[in-house]
């Protein structure tokens, strides 16, 4: 019958690598956020909330069809939205 090798645990030079390891993602990840929330707020001072969802890059690419095509979409979900709502 072979052996296995029972784990031991980790020594408390791993446990603190770990913590250390877990608290720098932390760090990053709302460093990030952070700078996420700056650059939105940035954009919003000057243009509002549609700054957001069409940048002009955005907007300029669009052509009737696509405007046609994403109102169809915006009255059919504010439709399905209205007929819950009813009930």
């Amino acid at each position: 019958m072979a052996t296995t090798q029972e784990w031991k645990g980790m020594t408390m030079e791993e446990l603190q690598m770990k913590r250390a390891k877990a608290l720098i993602l932390s760090e990053v990840s709302k460093a990030q956020l952070v700078a996420s929330y700056q650059i939105a707020k940035s954009k919003t001072q000057g243009q509002g909330v549609r700054a957001l969802l069409f940048s002009n890059s955005i907007v300029k690419g669009l052509k009737t069809t696509d405007y046609l095509m994403l109102g169809a979409k915006a009255a059919m979900w504010g439709f399905k939205l209205w007929k819950k709502h009813k009930k």
